[in-house]
């Protein structure tokens, strides 16, 4: 496959093109003049070029495109949703898959779906703007029935330090809890998020779906 990973130079989006590259795809780093490009592999064809700088031309000729957009400063959090409105614009009615790496936030935590997990008393204090934007941003998405989308998250945290577990699950968009009730109890490594989204570009699985990832420890 030609794959475009946007947003590349951070630690998602350096992480994705590294497990595709070693699954024998082509893939484009699109990062900013501003971005490092030192760590990327010979094989990856390296792009200048912002988000908001894309445009149909530039994505309709991919396979698929991730996304790894994120801001973490609370002023800027509105750019999640004018992220997702732009590159659905580029890629309405067009064959790319459109895969966007999203937060635990925007989960639900009732079987309802009426709660988020970015509404829980227990949700970090310091991350609810961001998530809250998130969340806001996965309602943009589905609002889109002619981008062939995906929207991937962490089940839990998202575990940069960790090594990949043996084992992840692919799940849908709860919120895995215990038996009294406690969340999260599940984390992702970086790596194994990155397995999950090419298994799901690979196989062709999880269109027009938001679905989560957790590691299993053993």
């Amino acid at each position: 496959m030609d794959i475009a990973v946007i947003c590349a130079a951070g630690r998602s989006g350096r992480t994705i093109v590294s497990k595709a590259v070693s699954r024998g795809h082509e893939v484009t780093a699109f990062i900013r003049p501003s971005d490092s490009d030192s760590n990327f592999v010979p094989e990856v064809r390296i792009e200048m070029r912002d988000l908001f700088e894309l445009d149909r031309e530039k994505l309709r000729r991919f396979d698929a495109a991730v996304d790894c957009f994120g801001v973490w400063d609370d002023s800027l959090a509105e750019l999640h949703i004018k992220s997702v409105r732009h590159l659905c614009g580029c890629l309405s009615g067009e064959k790319t898959r459109l895969v966007i790496v999203g937060g635990a936030g925007s989960l639900y935590t009732d079987t309802e779906h009426k709660r988020r997990f970015h509404e829980e008393l227990s949700f970090p204090t310091d991350m609810k703007v961001i998530s809250e934007a998130q969340a806001r941003s996965f309602d943009e998405l589905i609002k889109y029935r002619d981008v062939r989308w995906t929207y991937v998250c962490p089940n839990g945290i998202y575990d940069y330090d960790s090594l990949p577990a043996d084992r992840y699950v692919i799940a849908g968009e709860e919120i895995v809890k215990n038996n009294i009730g406690e969340l999260p109890i599940h984390s992702v490594s970086y790596g194994n998020l990155a397995n999950a989204v090419i298994f799901l570009l690979e196989t062709g699985d999880a269109v027009n779906k938001r679905v989560s990832v957790y590691d299993v420890v053993t």
